[in-house]
């Protein structure tokens, strides 16, 4: 026979305020529209594998025109 108190079975803190990466204590502090909620170190890392452009390259490519083959070379030559 116990006289402990019974542990709440559905107990609901809210919204969690870690960082989604697991393992990282860290408050989040980035979230990006259709990410989950991420701390700053890592939201801006760069990745180690697959696409490895970070948000602000991505973002700076973006916004540059596209370099054609006719860039490449000095209109003066021609």
């Amino acid at each position: 026979m116990s006289f402990a108190k019974p542990e709440p079975k559905d107990r609901d803190d809210g919204p969690s305020l870690l960082c989604s990466v697991a393992g990282c204590e860290s408050r989040w502090s980035v979230k990006l529209d259709g990410q989950m909620p991420k701390c700053s170190h890592h939201q801006w890392q760069q990745p180690t594998h697959g696409y490895t452009k970070t948000y602000q390259q991505y973002l700076a490519d973006k916004n540059q025109p596209a370099k054609t083959v006719a860039s490449w070379l000095p209109k003066e030559q021609w």
